[in-house]
């Protein structure tokens, strides 16, 4: 007597064969969207069943408040602050980006 839980199709259920049909016709749709996201070195995520995408410039990570005036661009007095420019934010090491603890996505 044959087993069939053997056979891969045995197992999967009508959602699961759903699911990975939907996903394949999404690679196909945005194939070219998503090459060309990852050739600029985006993070391509897919969302809906593969049937939408989202894309995330990792950049958005490396700029955060600077440290020597808490963001706010000048000293208490209202001189410029040399750290930042005046500006209130850093520009990261994309290695320190990845530090443990910061929320990646």
């Amino acid at each position: 007597m044959k087993d069939h839980t053997t056979n891969p199709f045995a197992r999967k259920t009508l959602s699961e064969l759903l699911l990975s049909r939907l996903s394949a016709i999404g690679r196909k749709i945005f194939r070219e969207g998503d090459h060309r996201a990852r050739d600029q070195g985006w993070q391509v995520i897919p969302r809906h069943s593969g049937l939408s995408r989202r894309y995330r410039d990792p950049r958005f990570d490396y700029p955060v408040a600077c440290t020597a005036c808490s963001g706010r661009g000048c000293n208490p007095r209202g001189v410029t602050c040399p750290g930042c420019g005046g500006t209130g934010r850093i520009i990261l090491d994309p290695s320190a980006a990845s530090r443990p603890g910061r929320r990646q996505p």
